[in-house]
């Protein structure tokens, strides 16, 4: 039975399939349009759609830049609004969107939406720098209202402030732009008015150009207490000359950045103009540089002093010595001299950067005084001999038979000198010079003096530190030396001043030395390491009451702490002289010569003073081995013996395996001196060492060295290689 329901059920399972295919090719052939004819198609019912639903959600602000409370907003920012979704671009304007400075009113620019985004954007001309303002997007009920496509308000109004940034920028400058007049040794000083970063004051963000825009040399110094940038030329500038400083800014690299990082803007620059140039001092000599010998060689080749008395019609001063040089066989240290008619010395001065011939000239250390009248002999050593000699020059019948004039000066003729053998054209024969008395054949040994009168205004004639000098020590006492007398009560408080790297006054003192028409400008207390300092000198006058021609100005900076190192000397403290006071009153200028085998820096000199009797005031210096001046210092706080020390204004470099000379001057005489000091090995402390004699040269020039003179000068002489206890201070350069 089973089974027979089983094979119906498949049966009827079959039947069933077969009717089911049927049915679905005639429902295929009806919608084909191959059924039956006459039966309209079925169309069947389209779905409905749906009623959307309203979009009531109000837009909101996401974000908004600056933010709120913002500082430092640079003044070309934009300020960006972001909203939730896409907005309605009508409802964004000025009436919907605005933004006002502190007193309420209205800033305008240009509004954008960036449907993208939906940012919108206000852009707008520079903003006023240090402000405040608040920006407004509106909301709420009363129109006009910002909106989304949906007519959706913000539901209240989004408002924030933020404020703009200062700018670092130049406030006041000295000189003012466009100034005229102004001292050729002006330190340019500008005032700013917010801290700067002191990294990004340099002569890369700084320049200073003349008028054809080549720049100029200068060192800079920032003092952030007076918020002040001092430039100091190398040098003085030139007279009546346009200059120009600029301060970069932003679109230059590098530029001056304030504290905050923000950059001057946008830039700053101020001209100003030197004044005309000061006329010379004019100067007289009795021969003009065109005269020349006719015997420009003579064939003696012994050590001579040789010279030419004259006077002047008007009391001046006497600045330097000339000589003609005929050819390098005339060679050798070469010393001229100032002489009373009487033998008595006035002044004394070592030639260098001599050439090969033609005329000599060497300036005495300070203008000398001498009087209308009264008879004068300036001369010149020549060690080597072979000088210019032209006989019968002074002689009746000879080109100065009646004397040389020119301007004030006279060289006397033979016979106003007093004829032979004390007539015009001196000399002497010695191994050292001196006083020539002795003429001979009315000869012109083509010596000449460079003479000035002191009707003109006083003008300043050097400086120390020198214009523009920089690594200055702190200790430093400034001088200047006139052209001629002062009246000590003009250095008042009023006419010599000082000011640092901001302008603010220096406390000094001044002091005036009548002997050389030199103030020393002494500061209260120590300067301050790596800064910039001014002398102003206005106001000061002479004798008869005429002031400067002009004021004077000229600028230095300080160099950096000197970092603690051990200074070497070539004698110890307590090594001392045998003869501490050698009997001799005379004025002279003693010393050394020395070499070390490093480079390194002298800083100062030291002497060993045997008692009171070697006083005055002592002068140091500092010279090359052919004599030329690197430095020079007063010694004070003196005790009456032992080694007295000073420093000089700076640190000098040396260089290795060189020949210096150290010395000091001794205006009293009564100086330390052990003779036959220097043998073979000379004195060795460390890299230094002093010369032996025979390092120093011959005799008459080896090593401890000497000049006699009633004047500072480059000792030159030599004599049993004397010891006169002269030290330097020297610090090594380290590796």
């Amino acid at each position: 039975m089973t089974q027979i329901f089983q094979r119906g059920a498949k049966r009827y399972a079959n039947v069933l399939g077969v009717l089911l295919a049927l049915a679905v090719v005639s429902s295929i052939l009806l919608h084909s349009g191959c059924g039956l004819t006459g039966r309209p198609p079925k169309i069947p019912t389209p779905t409905p759609t749906p009623t959307p639903t309203p979009d009531l959600r109000p837009p909101t602000v996401t974000s908004f830049s600056p933010a709120a409370g913002a500082k430092n907003v640079e003044i070309d920012t934009n300020i960006t609004i972001t909203f939730s979704e896409a907005m309605d671009a009508r409802t964004i304007n000025f009436s919907t969107i605005d933004y006002r400075d502190p007193s309420g009113g209205f800033r305008g620019g240009s509004l954008n939406y960036n449907p993208t985004t939906s940012t919108a954007i206000l852009q707008f001309a520079d903003l006023s720098e240090g402000t405040t303002y608040t920006v407004r997007v509106r909301g709420g009920a009363a129109e006009p209202l910002v909106k989304d496509l949906a007519g959706n308000a913000l539901v209240a109004d989004v408002t924030w402030t933020f404020t703009t940034a200062i700018y670092p920028k130049v406030s006041v400058t000295t000189p003012s732009d466009g100034a005229t007049g102004v001292s050729t040794g002006v330190a340019p000083i500008a005032y700013f008015n917010k801290p700067l970063d002191p990294k990004s004051v340099n002569d890369q963000s700084v320049a200073l150009a003349d008028a054809s825009n080549a720049p100029v040399p200068f060192n800079i110094f920032y003092d952030a207490g007076a918020l002040a940038v001092r430039i100091v030329p190398a040098a003085l500038l030139q007279p009546n000359q346009k200059y120009t400083v600029t301060f970069y800014g932003p679109i230059h690299e590098p530029h001056i950045t304030g504290t905050d990082g923000l950059a001057i803007f946008p830039g700053s620059a101020f001209s100003f103009t030197t004044a005309p140039a000061i006329p010379p001092i004019p100067t007289y000599s009795l021969f003009a540089p065109t005269d020349t010998p006719f015997n420009r060689i003579d064939a003696d080749n012994r050590s001579a002093e040789l010279g030419v008395k004259f006077r002047a019609t008007v009391d001046g001063f006497v600045t330097g010595v000339r000589f003609y040089k005929g050819n390098p066989t005339n060679g050798g240290t070469h010393v001229g001299h100032l002489w009373k008619s009487d033998g008595s010395q006035l002044g004394s001065v070592a030639f260098t950067d001599e050439t090969g011939s033609g005329w000599q000239q060497a300036l005495f250390p300070t203008p000398i005084p001498i009087t209308a009248g009264d008879v004068y002999v300036i001369s010149y050593f020549a060690p080597q001999g072979h000088y210019a000699s032209d006989n019968f020059y002074f002689a009746p019948g000879g080109p100065g038979g009646a004397g040389v004039d020119k301007g004030p000066l006279h060289a006397l003729s033979n016979q106003e000198a007093g004829a032979e053998p004390n007539g015009n054209g001196v000399f002497l024969f010695n191994e050292e010079g001196g006083f020539p008395t002795t003429s001979l054949r009315a000869s012109n040994y083509w010596v000449d003096v460079v003479f000035t009168s002191p009707a003109e205004p006083p003008q300043v004639l050097s400086v120390n530190p020198a214009p523009g000098a920089t690594g200055v020590i702190t200790g430093v006492a400034p001088t200047a030396s006139f052209s001629e007398s002062l009246n000590p009560t003009s250095l008042t408080g009023d006419n010599v001043q000082m000011f640092d790297t901001g302008n603010n006054p220096v406390p000094v003192t001044a002091s005036y030395d009548p002997s050389n028409f030199t103030i020393t400008i002494t500061p209260i207390a120590p300067l301050r390491p790596s800064n910039a300092y001014v002398v102003s000198l206005g106001g000061i006058t002479d004798p008869t009451g005429i002031p400067l021609a002009t004021g004077y100005t000229w600028a230095f900076s300080t160099g950096a702490a000197i970092p603690p190192g051990p200074p070497l000397s070539l004698w110890a403290d307590r090594d001392a002289p045998v003869n501490p006071v050698f009997n001799d009153p005379t004025a002279a200028e003693v010393g050394l010569k020395f070499s070390s085998d490093a480079d390194g820096l002298i800083t100062g000199i030291r002497f060993y003073k045997g008692g009171p009797e070697n006083g005055g005031k002592h002068v140091g210096h500092l010279w090359t081995g052919d004599g030329k001046p690197l430095s020079t210092v007063t010694f004070t706080k003196e005790t009456n013996s032992g080694w007295q020390q000073a420093l000089f204004s700076k640190p000098i470099p040396i260089t290795a395996k060189t020949t210096y000379v150290i010395s000091y001057f001794a205006p009293q005489g009564y100086y330390a001196k052990d003779d036959f000091a220097f043998g073979a090995s000379g004195v060795k402390n460390g890299p230094l060492r002093a010369l032996s004699n025979s390092e120093g040269g011959t005799e008459r020039f080896g090593n401890g060295v000497y000049l006699k003179s009633p004047q500072v000068g480059f000792p030159v002489f030599s004599n049993v290689a004397s010891n006169y206890w002269v030290d330097v201070i020297f610090v090594p350069v380290q590796p």
